[in-house]
C-alpha cells in the first residue's frame, strides 16, 4: 500500500484504508439500491435485494460473479438500468482508488478559486490523465467496433433495436476490461469480435485498482515509447512530463510477463484438451486478465487444465503488481558499482 500510494512511510496508513473501505462501501451500497429497483420486482424483496447487493459487489470488484442464472446478464441485454449501473460500477472499480482521490481532491481544492473545468484538468495528476483517457478510449472505440461487427450477426445483437446494438456493444467494450458479466453468448461473437476482446482483455483496468489485466497505464507508456522514438526523441514524454526508463523498464517486464504466461498456459492447454485454438486461447486470455469470460468450454476441462487456469489466474491478479513493485524498489546490496562496455545488436 505504502509503494502504491507513495507514502513513503507508514504515517497515515489507517486513514487512508479508512477513507478506501468507506469509499467502496458506499458506492456497492449506492449500486446495491439502484439495482434493487429491477430486481426486487422481478424475485421479491429478499431475493432481489440480496441479487442486488451480490451484483453491486461483483461489478465494483470486477468479480463478473453472478447468482441470477447460468445466462449471466444476457437476459437483460436490453435493460438501459441494469446495463448502465452495472457499467458504472465496472468503470468506477476499475479505476483505481488514486484517480478517485485526485479527481475528488483537485475539484475540492479549486472550487472555490472559480476558475475553468480546463485548468482544473491540468491540475490532475499524470497519472489520473493517463487512466481517464485511456479508459474513455478504450470504452469508446471498442464498442464502435464491436456495433459494426455484430450489427448483422443474429446470435448476438442482430435482432436488437438501435439503440439495444448500441448498449450492447458499450457493455461489451466495458465488461472485457475484466469485469466478466456477459450480455450476449461470446461463444458467438464472430472473430473479429472476438479477437478485440481478447486485446481488451489484455489490456485491462488501470492500476491500484479491482480490475485485473497488464493495467492501461502500462500500456501507454509503452505506446508513448513508441511514438516519442519515431519522432526522434531520446526520452518519453506524457502530456508534457517525462518518463523515467525504470518506468517504462517496469512497462516491459509487466507486458513480457504477461506474454510469457499466456503462451505457456495456453501450449499447456493445447496438448490436454481439444478444442479449438481461439477457445483456448480466449480461456486462458480470460484467466490471466482475471475477466471470467469463456465461450463455454470451462465445465468441459480436465483436472489439468483447470488446475492451469488456477495458476494461471494467481498470477494474472498478483504478478505483475509484485514484479513492478520488485523492479521499483531501491536496494542498496544489489546496486552494481562499475560500469560495462556497450554492446551493439540489431533488432526490427
Amino acid at each position: 500500500i505504502s509503494e502504491t500510494y507513495n507514502l513513503g512511510e507508514l504515517k497515515g496508513m489507517v486513514a487512508l484504508v479508512r477513507r478506501i473501505v468507506i469509499g467502496t462501501l458506499a458506492v456497492e451500497l449506492t449500486g446495491a439500491i439502484l439495482c434493487s429497483f429491477v430486481f426486487v420486482p422481478e424475485y421479491g424483496l429478499a431475493k432481489g435485494m440480496f441479487c442486488a447487493l451480490f451484483h453491486a459487489v461483483s461489478a465494483f470488484c470486477n468479480a463478473g460473479m453472478d447468482i441470477i442464472g447460468e445466462q449471466s446478464l444476457i437476459p437483460y441485454a436490453q435493460n438501459l438500468w441494469i446495463n448502465l449501473i452495472t457499467m458504472l460500477l465496472i468503470i468506477l472499480g476499475g479505476l483505481g482508488f488514486p484517480v478517485w482521490w485526485d479527481v475528488l481532491d483537485t475539484f475540492r481544492q479549486q472550487k472555490q478559486k472559480q476558475i475553468s473545468l480546463q485548468k482544473k484538468v491540468h491540475h490532475l495528476a499524470v497519472h489520473t490523465k493517463i487512466v481517464l483517457v485511456m479508459t474513455g478510449a478504450l470504452i469508446l472505440v471498442p464498442a464502435i467496433f464491436f456495433f459494426f461487427f455484430e450489427y448483422q450477426n443474429p446470435e448476438t445483437i442482430g435482432t436488437f433495436s438501435l439503440f439495444g446494438k448500441i448498449q450492447a456493444s458499450l457493455f461489451q467494450s466495458v465488461t472485457t476490461r475484466t469485469a466478466g458479466f456477459a450480455s450476449v453468448d461470446q461463444g458467438k461473437l464472430t472473430n473479429a469480435s472476438s479477437f478485440l476482446t481478447l486485446i481488451l482483455m489484455f489490456i485491462g483496468g488501470s492500476p491500484s485498482g479491482t480490475a485485473g489485466g497488464m493495467k492501461t497505464t502500462t500500456i501507454a507508456v509503452l505506446l508513448c515509447t513508441v511514438l516519442c522514438m519515431a519522432k526522434g526523441q531520446n526520452f518519453t514524454s506524457i502530456f508534457q512530463r517525462k518518463i523515467s526508463p525504470e518506468i517504462i523498464r517496469s512497462a516491459l517486464c509487466v507486458v513480457m510477463l504477461g506474454l510469457v504466461t499466456l503462451v505457456t498456459a495456453c501450449m499447456c492447454l493445447m496438448a490436454a484438451e481439444n478444442f479449438s485454438f481461439l477457445d483456448i486461447l480466449y480461456e486462458v486470455m480470460s484467466a490471466l486478465a482475471t475477466v471470467g469470460l469463456s465461450r463455454g468450454i470451462t465445465g468441459q476441462l480436465c483436472i489439468f487444465s483447470k488446475l492451469v487456469l488456477v495458476i494461471v489466474m494467481y498470477i494474472g491478479r498478483i504478478g505483475p503488481i509484485t514484479m513492478v513493485v520488485a523492479i521499483m524498489r531501491k536496494n542498496q546490496k544489489n546496486t552494481v558499482r562499475y560500469d560495462l562496455p556497450n554492446g551493439r545488436i540489431i533488432v526490427g
